[in-house]
């Protein structure tokens, strides 16, 4: 029994050993055919001229295509992964300085924008000082700084950036802010001394009473002689001749006190003001408010006319102070004084 196990074992190995050397005789078969058509099996390849020169021609084989093509996909292939990422930096890149073009342009616009700032703060900061000298208002504040107000074109009119220039505008920009916080409280100060005379000057007859400041002075506070009656008398106002419906103006806040008419004035208007002033308006064509109405200075009571005792139209301004009368001219366009 082992004896035919054995055998079989042998016989099989036998077999084996011969399919091998029969598949290796195979193979070996099939590559000698091959290379006698890849390499020994020649083309000629000619190429002919249409004109009459010699036509040229060389041989090859199969095997030598083989290798041409493979280089050449490998060439191919290499070029296309090697380029398309230098496509995509190279309009990356594009892009970018684009974008930096723009940056650089609006920086450009910035700079001008900066130094019209700074031309504009030169020119505040030395009103600014030229005001508080005249109130005689003093401002803690480092002064060894020298603004360019000599030099201001060179200062802020260079094309060429360096870093000198950019040191200049930011060291100047670092002092008018110090300087502007150290302002803050002397014009707070200014302003409480302004608010007293602004407020006196609301409540006093100040300003002229036809709006715009329209019409002249035809007769003045004094004696004369009416030119109705062409009896002397003495005038207790000034006559301002205007065009027939220009607005009437209050001299002065108040509360008006009368609103109505009488032969003498026409329609007319008195308004009481602080301090004991009152005005009286007259002559009016008409009036647009009403006896207790408090008014503004410079509000619209009425419009140029000439009723009542009058040659034309004009209007009749008076002022009193109590009961006694006072000449309106030393009044009027204080403000502006």
């Amino acid at each position: 029994m082992m004896n035919e196990i054995k055998e079989l074992e042998k016989r099989f190995a036998r077999q084996l050993k011969n399919n091998f050397f029969i598949i290796i005789k195979y193979i070996a078969h099939f590559f000698k055919s091959l290379g006698r058509l890849f390499i020994k099996q020649r083309y000629t390849v000619i190429f002919i001229p249409h004109s009459e020169k010699k036509f040229f021609s060389f041989n090859i084989n199969l095997f030598t295509v083989l290798c041409f093509l493979c280089v050449l996909f490998t060439s191919v292939g290499f070029m296309f992964f090697y380029y398309a990422p230098y496509n995509n930096k190279k309009s990356t890149l594009a892009e970018k300085d684009i974008y930096l073009n723009k940056v650089q342009a609006d920086y450009d616009i910035m700079l001008d924008e900066t130094d019209a700032f700074i031309q504009e703060a030169v020119n505040f900061e030395n009103i600014l000082s030229k005001t508080f000298s005249i109130f005689s208002v003093n401002i803690e504040h480092d002064n060894d700084y020298i603004a360019p107000d000599e030099d201001l074109k060179n200062f802020i009119s260079v094309k060429k950036e360096n870093d000198e220039v950019q040191l200049n505008r930011i060291e100047y920009l670092h002092h008018f802010s110090e300087y502007m916080e150290a302002a803050a409280e002397p014009m707070r100060e200014i302003g409480a001394r302004m608010i007293i005379p602004m407020e006196f000057s609301r409540n006093i007859p100040s300003i002229w009473p036809i709006k715009d400041g329209i019409g002249i002075i035809t007769s003045y506070f004094g004696p004369r002689r009416h030119p109705v009656t062409g009896v002397r008398d003495f005038h207790d106002a000034i006559d301002i001749a205007a065009r027939h419906g220009i607005p009437i103006i209050a001299t002065a806040d108040g509360q008006v006190v009368l609103a109505g008419y009488d032969s003498r004035n026409g329609n007319n208007i008195v308004i009481w003001h602080k301090y004991g002033y009152y005005t009286r308006y007259a002559h009016m064509n008409s009036y647009n408010v009403h006896s207790g109405q408090m008014v503004r200075q410079g509000e619209v009571i009425g419009y140029v006319g000439s009723t009542g005792l009058s040659t034309g139209p004009h209007l009749h301004y008076q002022v009193r102070m109590g009961s006694a009368v006072m000449d309106p001219y030393y009044f009027i366009n204080m403000a502006k004084k």
